[in-house]
């Protein structure tokens, strides 16, 4: 015998209060995902969201118990199906409702006949005609909604599946919302953005909130109780009292089942309580529980953050803040994305200002000038760079030169001539002058000097562009003194990229800063660099 008492789709074990009802989260740490939505992302149980236990207990004689519940409006297909049953179904109904409505047979027969004659039938009564009828399902629109009205008549539809504007609705109903038992109110400073989720609401239930201003702030009040109901369902919220003790992120956007809304729901959070202003992005919270839940949501997102815990003496409560690292922006931004429309002004603007920061540096192509006649670097233009030289080079180099005659003094050529001393090509052009012989870039060709030097730092320069310098180049940017990896706009690790740079330039690279004289004078010389 099917009873309210005992049904299994009605998800508490016992008829309670509110904010003690089984809910998604509840139900997942038990492992009964299952039960909640299936792998096309429909809602398995529409019913025990819409209605519990304690809609059943009378209060008193005068308790209109069938008004609690949600009228299903009828097709006609449904109405001809169930009116067929009526006496099985009201034997049904009368067992199911024992102790909630006790009456005979035909008296539920003559209920149930009324109803089918209205054209909606109450809930609890259509579960009932399920025993009896069971290929009979809801009848679900063009939406993909299930038409309800109210005991006063009032339509409105319920969703069948999730979706990413219900989680956007979750994140929103979380941040700026409270649920009472009956409304659903949003509240927010611009006028704009409560249209826009009043619209939303809309789109869902296919009822109307009341639009309102009250002191500095716009509002949206939904009067819908089974609205109310399925977001405390899919997010815990708790209904008529203090909200942040019960707000984390819901489980449901972190199964596998429910991840493909998890962005949704923080765009939604983040429209509510988040901020976007030229240097800093942040949430801020009175909910300990929803900064950890966001915290390791940015974890898994390899977004950068900080915490901060505030507390205000003249309120006895705490504030949390979460501030998303300016290395961490453009990531989030692209991420989350806002529908707010002040706010998606102002992350547009981050993200603008990020790119071309980003961008900047960015080692674009080879300058002009920066090749001889034949192709090779021009290393007239590096002449401060230096070089050690061989015993054959020394001995080339010096034949027949009179070191009176140079600007530097005999013992500093000495150190050069015995390779104690790297010398400078601005020296070796000057000696080179003296017997007018070829220029500085002709020597180092044809005597294939790679190995340069400048200050501490050494490095291998190639003396033509080659696609490995090309490949290399793509990948490093350029700062004030040093060079870095950037490898944020591809999908590759960073440990063959070392290697091929250690090798190409014969240095060791500690991380993905590059601090070398030669190679940044090099590529800051031979290329173009954007922002120059």
């Amino acid at each position: 015998m099917l009873h309210w008492s005992t049904d299994p789709l009605l998800l508490d074990k016992e008829p309670m209060k509110a904010n003690n009802w089984e809910t998604a989260n509840s139900l997942i740490e038990k492992g009964r995902i299952t039960e909640i939505i299936s792998p096309d992302l429909h809602f398995k149980n529409i019913y025990g969201i819409m209605v519990r236990k304690n809609d059943f207990v009378r209060k008193s004689s005068r308790d209109r118990i069938i008004a609690r519940f949600p009228f299903l409006i009828l097709t006609d297909e449904i109405r001809a199906k169930i009116q067929e049953r009526t006496l099985l179904i009201a034997e049904v109904a009368r067992d199911y409702f024992y102790r909630s409505i006790n009456k005979s047979i035909t008296a539920w027969r003559d209920i149930v006949l009324k109803y089918i004659e209205r054209g909606a039938l109450p809930f609890p009564l259509f579960r009932c005609a399920q025993e009896i009828i069971p290929e009979l399902s809801l009848p679900v629109n063009g939406s993909g909604t299930i038409p309800f009205m109210s005991a006063r008549g009032e339509a409105f539809t319920f969703p069948t599946k999730m979706s990413n504007q219900l989680a956007y609705l979750c994140g929103i109903c979380n941040g700026d919302g409270n649920l009472r038992e009956y409304w659903i109110i949003v509240a927010d400073e611009t006028k704009e953005h409560i249209e826009f989720v009043t619209q939303l609401l809309a789109k869902s239930f296919s009822k109307s909130g009341k639009l309102m201003k009250t002191g500095g702030a716009w509002i949206v009040k939904l009067n819908l109780l089974w609205s109310v109901r399925l977001f405390n369902f899919l997010t815990d919220q708790a209904i008529d009292e203090p909200k942040y003790d019960s707000l984390r992120e819901p489980l449901v956007f972190q199964s596998s089942l429910g991840k493909t809304f998890r962005n949704d729901y923080w765009r939604g959070i983040m429209d509510s309580d988040g901020s976007y202003s030229k240097y800093n992005i942040c949430l801020t919270t009175a909910s300990k529980p929803l900064m950890v839940s966001f915290a390791n949501f940015l974890e898994e997102k390899k977004i950068k953050y900080s915490t901060k815990e505030n507390y205000y003496k003249e309120m006895d409560a705490y504030g949390y803040m979460v501030q998303i690292l300016a290395a961490s922006h453009i990531d989030f931004c692209l991420m989350l994305d806002s529908y707010y429309i002040n706010k998606k002004k102002q992350l547009d603007a981050i993200l603008r200002r990020k790119v071309i920061q980003h961008n900047k540096g960015q080692i674009l192509h080879l300058k002009e000038t920066s090749l001889t006649l034949d192709g090779y670097f021009d290393f007239n233009k590096l002449i401060d760079l230096r070089i050690i030289l061989t015993p054959k080079l020394a001995s080339d180099l010096y034949e027949n030169i009179n070191l009176a005659l140079l600007e530097q003094k005999q013992s500093t050529h000495n150190r050069y001539k015995n390779g104690k001393l790297a010398i400078p090509l601005s020296i070796i052009k000057e000696i080179r002058e003296e017997t007018n012989q070829e220029d500085i870039c002709s020597y180092i060709v044809q005597n294939e000097i790679t190995q340069f030097y400048s200050g501490k730092s050494s490095a291998k320069l190639p003396l033509k562009p080659n696609k490995t310098l090309e490949e290399i180049l793509l990948l490093l940017k350029i700062r004030k003194g040093y060079l870095y990896i950037d490898l944020s706009n591809i999908d590759i690790s960073l440990k063959p990229i070392k290697i091929k740079i250690e090798e190409t330039f014969a240095i060791t690279i500690e991380d993905t800063e590059l601090w070398n004289k030669v190679i940044y004078k090099f590529i800051k010389t031979f290329y173009k660099i954007n922002s120059e």
